[in-house]
């Protein structure tokens, strides 16, 4: 994997699983940029004891969606996040006691092979003559 720094001051990785993202979606970089801009001012303004439940409850349900939405790109990113609701769980556990947990799931990633097929019931193999 590369790494590299962009013209915006933005870290930038190449990795193998995808050649080419090419153009974003209709306003997708826009709000990209302004979700890392807010994550950039709260990272400014917090220090350790000015959390409240309520404020980690948005910044672990952000993380969440992020994953979501990150794990949309392929199977390879959906790999790479799958354990980030574990994760944020685990946190909100810890320091949001009696948090009702309603993580967004990622979805697995799908095999690029057909499902198997089963041979049905009442199946009792393949008799040969002899």
């Amino acid at each position: 994997m590369k790494q590299g720094e962009s013209g915006g001051g933005h870290l930038v990785v190449v990795g193998m699983g995808v050649e080419r993202l090419g153009e974003a979606g209709p306003g997708v970089e826009q709000r990209a940029e302004a979700v890392a801009d807010a994550v950039c001012e709260l990272v400014d303004v917090v220090a350790p004891g000015s959390w409240s439940a309520g404020a980690v409850e948005d910044a672990a349900d952000a993380i969440d969606l992020l994953a979501e939405a990150l794990a949309a790109i392929d199977p390879e990113a959906a790999r790479a996040l799958a354990a980030v609701p574990a994760a944020t769980a685990a946190l909100r556990r810890r320091l949001v006691p009696g948090a009702v947990e309603e993580a967004p799931e990622v979805p697995a990633p799908r095999s690029e092979r057909p499902p198997r097929r089963g041979l049905g019931p009442g199946w009792k193999g393949v008799r040969t003559t002899g």
